[in-house]
């Protein structure tokens, strides 16, 4: 519904990529901040219950998945929840709408396809 539960940031760094991620999981209404740019709202909100212990297992499931197959492996799981895709973006020089997230991890911008950068929404 438009209401953002967790993002992430992965950035290229000595050949080796670093990940960082952020999970809203039992926050309540009142623990999530009103002014975020995207509305944000958590697991328990959207009622999807789930053990920190589960969750930690599914994201190491996921980990391996990438490390041994590459991002094509779970391309179809993460394009989509692709909040950026069909959205106005711009990256370094590069502006337009966000076609998604390519097997290769690069972001598609109206064919363009951007290596890195940070997107301004």
């Amino acid at each position: 519904d438009g209401r953002k539960v967790s993002g992430g940031i992965a950035e290229l760094r000595d050949g080796a990529v670093i990940l960082g991620i952020g999970i809203n999981v039992h926050q309540t209404e009142e623990q999530l901040p009103a002014d975020a740019r995207v509305p944000a709202t958590s697991l328990q909100l959207n009622g999807r219950m789930c053990e920190l212990d589960d969750l930690l297992a599914a994201l190491g499931s996921a980990y391996s998945t990438w490390r041994d197959a590459g991002l094509a492996a779970l391309h179809g799981r993460i394009a989509k929840r692709d909040y950026l895709r069909g959205t106005t973006v711009t990256v370094g020089d590069v502006s337009g709408t966000c076609s998604g997230i390519a097997t290769d991890g690069r972001l598609e911008i109206d064919g363009t396809f951007v290596e890195s950068g940070e997107v301004a929404l």
